[in-house]
């Protein structure tokens, strides 16, 4: 069958549109323990790429019943990798660990952190750039890791005044354990699952 100028036009115009490189709700599904997810490094004077091979795969569900993963292990030079991904309006969205910190380096302590979310307003400073708490994104959830069975917790959003791009992700885990991670947002039309 052959085809004319317009309809071989047609089809390149077709291919290139959806073969873009934006990941789909479906990609997460995919990736597995051993996968690798290839994505800018963030936080980096000149763009390039790296690949992320995933260790653990964590889910969440907040109480709304949106879902949201965090995948963690190792960048190709051996430091810790930490990524986020959830699907907003049908959209995949990313965010990278740039830094894991202590609440010294924010200012504030686990006693502060119960007062902010309870008045719902607060900010933070970390690395001379304002913080400020977003109520909206911040709740209780269950989390299961690796599949294992959902366990109750609750994570905190501080969104950057300064720059857009970057959050801080406060975890409580069980008995009152603690992690913050300083979070950037990343390009998804270049990330790449493997």
């Amino acid at each position: 069958m052959a085809l004319s100028a317009r309809d071989f036009f047609g089809l390149l115009l077709s291919l290139a549109v959806t073969s873009t490189w934006s990941l789909t709700p479906d990609d997460i599904d995919r990736i597995r323990i051993g996968s690798n997810i290839e994505l800018p490094v963030v936080d980096a004077d000149t763009p390039t790429q790296t690949n992320m091979d995933v260790k653990s795969i964590t889910q969440f569900t907040d109480i709304d019943g949106r879902r949201w993963y965090r995948f963690d292990g190792n960048f190709s030079d051996q430091k810790q990798a930490v990524v986020f991904m959830h699907v907003e309006n049908e959209l995949v969205e990313v965010e990278s660990a740039i830094n894991i910190i202590q609440f010294r380096d924010i200012g504030i302590n686990k006693k502060s952190l119960w007062k902010i979310d309870k008045q719902r307003s607060g900010e933070v400073i970390y690395d001379k750039l304002h913080y400020k708490y977003n109520d909206d994104d911040s709740e209780d959830a269950e989390f299961s890791k690796d599949a294992a069975k959902p366990q109750k917790m609750s994570y905190y959003r501080f969104e950057c005044v300064e720059d857009d791009d970057l959050s801080i992700l406060i975890f409580e885990w069980n008995d009152d354990q603690f992690e913050l991670l300083n979070l950037e947002w990343v390009d998804t039309a270049k990330v790449i699952i493997q």
